[in-house]
Protein backbone atom coordinates (compact mmCIF):
# COMPACT_ATOMS: atom_id res chain seq x y z
CA UNK A 1 0.00 0.00 0.00
CA UNK A 2 1.52 3.10 -0.92
CA UNK A 3 1.46 6.49 1.14
CA UNK A 4 -1.02 7.73 -1.17
CA UNK A 5 -3.50 5.00 -0.89
CA UNK A 6 -3.79 5.95 2.78
CA UNK A 7 -4.34 9.33 2.41
CA UNK A 8 -6.71 8.54 0.17
CA UNK A 9 -8.79 6.21 2.56
CA UNK A 10 -8.66 9.54 5.00
CA UNK A 11 -10.23 11.43 2.08
CA UNK A 12 -13.42 9.00 1.61
CA UNK A 13 -13.63 9.16 5.53
CA UNK A 14 -13.90 12.83 5.25
CA UNK A 15 -16.00 12.74 2.39
CA UNK A 16 -18.31 10.85 4.71
CA UNK A 17 -18.08 12.90 7.49
CA UNK A 18 -19.10 15.92 4.89
CA UNK A 19 -21.84 14.36 3.84
CA UNK A 20 -23.24 13.31 6.98
CA UNK A 21 -23.43 17.09 7.95
CA UNK A 22 -24.57 18.81 5.17
CA UNK A 23 -27.41 16.45 5.55
CA UNK A 24 -27.76 17.65 8.98
CA UNK A 25 -27.21 21.18 8.10
CA UNK A 26 -29.90 20.26 5.18
CA UNK A 27 -32.23 18.94 8.54
CA UNK A 28 -31.18 22.12 10.95
CA UNK A 29 -32.13 24.11 7.73
CA UNK A 30 -35.84 22.84 7.35
CA UNK A 31 -36.13 23.04 11.01
CA UNK A 32 -35.41 26.75 10.98
CA UNK A 33 -38.04 27.15 8.26
CA UNK A 34 -40.69 25.27 10.29
CA UNK A 35 -40.31 27.44 13.11
CA UNK A 36 -39.74 30.60 11.42
CA UNK A 37 -43.11 29.93 9.83
CA UNK A 38 -44.72 28.84 13.07
CA UNK A 39 -43.84 32.38 14.78
CA UNK A 40 -44.97 34.51 11.25
CA UNK A 41 -48.44 32.27 11.60
CA UNK A 42 -48.44 32.93 15.50
CA UNK A 43 -47.53 37.15 14.69
CA UNK A 44 -50.10 37.03 12.06
CA UNK A 45 -52.69 35.26 14.21
CA UNK A 46 -51.96 37.89 17.13
CA UNK A 47 -52.28 41.00 14.46
CA UNK A 48 -55.78 39.67 13.20
CA UNK A 49 -57.14 39.01 16.67
CA UNK A 50 -56.08 42.28 17.94
CA UNK A 51 -57.62 43.82 15.12
CA UNK A 52 -60.90 42.19 15.69
CA UNK A 53 -60.59 42.48 19.70
CA UNK A 54 -60.83 46.61 19.22
CA UNK A 55 -64.02 46.33 16.84
CA UNK A 56 -65.95 43.50 19.96
CA UNK A 57 -64.62 44.93 23.05
CA UNK A 58 -68.07 47.30 22.72
CA UNK A 59 -70.02 44.80 20.58
CA UNK A 60 -69.87 41.83 22.99
CA UNK A 61 -68.24 41.49 26.27
CA UNK A 62 -68.31 37.86 26.00
CA UNK A 63 -66.51 37.18 22.29
CA UNK A 64 -64.65 40.29 23.78
CA UNK A 65 -62.90 37.82 26.77
CA UNK A 66 -62.88 35.18 24.29
CA UNK A 67 -60.63 37.00 21.86
CA UNK A 68 -58.61 38.43 24.77
CA UNK A 69 -58.13 34.70 26.20
CA UNK A 70 -57.20 33.54 22.01
CA UNK A 71 -54.51 36.35 22.39
CA UNK A 72 -52.37 35.78 25.93
CA UNK A 73 -52.29 31.88 24.46
CA UNK A 74 -51.14 33.22 21.13
CA UNK A 75 -48.33 35.38 23.35
CA UNK A 76 -47.68 32.64 25.51
CA UNK A 77 -46.66 30.67 22.34
CA UNK A 78 -45.15 32.74 20.98
CA UNK A 79 -42.89 33.37 24.20
CA UNK A 80 -42.47 29.54 24.41
CA UNK A 81 -41.14 29.60 20.86
CA UNK A 82 -38.87 31.68 21.24
CA UNK A 83 -35.99 29.23 23.47
CA UNK A 84 -36.91 26.66 20.37
CA UNK A 85 -35.80 28.86 17.38
CA UNK A 86 -32.49 30.03 19.52
CA UNK A 87 -31.72 26.14 20.72
CA UNK A 88 -32.08 25.54 16.60
CA UNK A 89 -29.49 28.27 15.24
CA UNK A 90 -26.96 27.61 18.25
CA UNK A 91 -27.22 24.31 16.71
CA UNK A 92 -27.43 25.24 13.30
CA UNK A 93 -23.96 27.28 13.60
CA UNK A 94 -22.38 24.63 15.22
CA UNK A 95 -22.94 22.13 12.27
CA UNK A 96 -21.95 24.94 10.09
CA UNK A 97 -18.75 25.73 11.79
CA UNK A 98 -17.74 21.66 12.03
CA UNK A 99 -18.90 21.46 8.38
CA UNK A 100 -16.36 24.26 7.40
CA UNK A 101 -13.42 22.77 9.50
CA UNK A 102 -14.01 19.60 8.08
CA UNK A 103 -14.19 20.95 4.46
CA UNK A 104 -10.91 22.78 5.19
CA UNK A 105 -9.46 19.08 6.43
CA UNK A 106 -10.59 17.83 3.18
CA UNK A 107 -8.84 20.49 1.10
CA UNK A 108 -5.80 20.08 2.71
CA UNK A 109 -5.29 16.18 2.35
CA UNK A 110 -6.42 16.73 -1.19
CA UNK A 111 -3.78 18.88 -1.62
CA UNK A 112 -1.30 16.87 0.06
CA UNK A 113 -2.56 13.79 -2.01
CA UNK A 114 -1.41 15.89 -5.19
CA UNK A 115 1.86 16.99 -3.74
CA UNK A 116 2.38 13.76 -2.81
CA UNK A 117 1.56 12.55 -6.35
CA UNK A 118 3.68 15.01 -7.54
CA UNK A 119 6.49 13.71 -5.80
CA UNK A 120 6.13 10.32 -6.38
CA UNK A 121 8.40 8.46 -8.96
CA UNK A 122 7.07 7.77 -12.07
CA UNK A 123 7.84 3.91 -11.48
CA UNK A 124 6.18 1.63 -9.56
CA UNK A 125 9.33 -0.48 -9.09
CA UNK A 126 12.85 -0.70 -9.33
CA UNK A 127 12.02 -3.33 -12.35
CA UNK A 128 9.95 -1.01 -14.45
CA UNK A 129 12.34 1.77 -14.46
CA UNK A 130 15.87 -0.37 -15.02
CA UNK A 131 13.59 -1.78 -17.85
CA UNK A 132 12.87 1.60 -19.32
CA UNK A 133 16.71 2.52 -18.78
CA UNK A 134 17.68 -0.79 -20.84
CA UNK A 135 14.87 0.30 -23.59
CA UNK A 136 16.38 3.29 -24.09
CA UNK A 137 19.86 2.12 -24.26
CA UNK A 138 19.24 -0.44 -26.59
CA UNK A 139 17.65 2.20 -29.10
CA UNK A 140 20.61 4.35 -28.37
Amino acid sequence: MTSSEGLNKALGVLDARVQALETMLAREMKIKDELRSRQVAILDQENALAATLQENAAIDPTSFRFLELRLRKLSNDQRRLQPVLAKSAMQRHSVQAALKTLMRQRLGLALQIEKQNAQDPVFQTEEERAHVVFEMQKRR
